[in-house]
Order: C-alpha cells, then structure tokens, then sequence
C-alpha cells in the first residue's frame, strides 16, 4: 500500500481481481439509468445507484441481484485492508455505485467548468448520519476513460485512477473529481466509521 501525505491518503493497487472488474464494470456500463428517477440530493441526478436505494422502486427489484455477492466480499476487503494500515473495529456504510462521464456534472454554470465532483470533506456536518467520518473509500473497477483524477488540493495531488484500485482519504481531507473528458468512469465509494 502506498501512503502519502503524511498518512492522509492511502493507495492499495490490484485491490480488484480483473474478473470483479470486468464484472462490476459490465453491470454499471449495461445499468438502466435513464428510467431511475432523478435523486433527492439533486447533485446526484441519474448517477447513483445504491442497493438500499434502488432495490426499492418498481422494475428495479433485482438489479443488484447479479453482484451482490461480489459488493459485500469488496466491503469486508476494504476494512481488512483498512486494518492493516490502521487497527480499529472499523464499519462501513454502503457502497454507492457512481456514474460520471464529461458534462455529467449537473450545476456546471455554478461550478467551476474543470471539475466533474464538486470539493468536499466526507466528514461533513450534514453527512447524514450524525457520526464522524473517519476514511472516505473509492474503488475503481475501470479506468478506461480520459480525465476523472481524484485532486487533493491540500496536498496538491492529483490519482488518475488504475483499474482495481482503492483509495483511501482522512475523512477531513478536501477532494474532488476533475472534469471528464471521454468514456464512463464507474466507482464504489463508502465512508467508514467506528463501531461505537
């Protein structure tokens, strides 16, 4: 695992098998987005998906039925490898499946034009769970797509994501997602708890 910025950022390599890859990027690739309705954090628009989430509305029942095994194996194994950096009784919430593609940033007259994610800390007032956030997780299982870096300002470090890779961020560390330029970029990304 490659640590950088004193700790604050974490990278573990070939996390993903290439079959969990070509599997989940085939599932999100052939995905039906288009029929979802828009999500209630308007950010999000038609690029999230969740299990809890999308198992709920109508024609959508079984769509993680095909990977489900697979995202629960990937959640032990990012506490596991958690643990080795850092002992602890971690827990992490669900994975949400994200889509991104160039323009897919739905406020781009408010935003900056370069990014596609907006900065943010994971470890926000309002994160929607009232308990702080220790590490922020972002599973890659394609790279096959131009821009999409994760940028750390802070530390002025930019990760164009490899296949199968995880990164790990303190959940007070500011990122984002610089612009897309061409493909889809697909990720898993979870907050991480402490038990208690």
């Amino acid at each position: 695992m490659e640590i950088l910025a004193n700790g604050n950022i974490l990278i573990k390599k070939d996390f993903l098998s290439k079959e969990e890859c070509q599997t989940i990027t085939k599932w999100m690739n052939d995905f039906n987005y288009a029929d979802l309705p828009k999500h209630e954090v308007t950010f999000w628009q038609k690029r999230l998906i969740r299990n809890d989430d999308t198992t709920t509305l109508p024609g959508y029942e079984k769509s993680f039925d095909d990977v489900n095994v697979i995202l629960n194996n990937i959640k032990k194994r990012t506490l596991e490898v958690l643990k080795t950096y850092e002992e602890n009784d971690w827990e992490l919430k669900e994975l949400n499946c994200i889509k991104m593609w160039n323009g897919s940033h739905p406020f781009p007259e408010r935003e900056n034009q370069h990014i596609e994610m907006f900065y943010h800390t994971d470890n926000q007032e309002l994160n929607g769970y009232g308990r702080e956030v220790f590490w922020g997780a972002v599973i890659y299982p394609n790279s096959n797509y131009l821009g999409g870096q994760i940028h750390y300002p802070k530390y002025n470090f930019k990760y164009k994501p490899e296949e199968g890779s995880v990164v790990f961020h303190r959940g007070n560390v500011r990122h984002g997602v610089l612009a897309m330029i061409e493909g889809n970029r697909y990720s898993l990304a979870s907050t991480i708890y402490k038990k208690d």
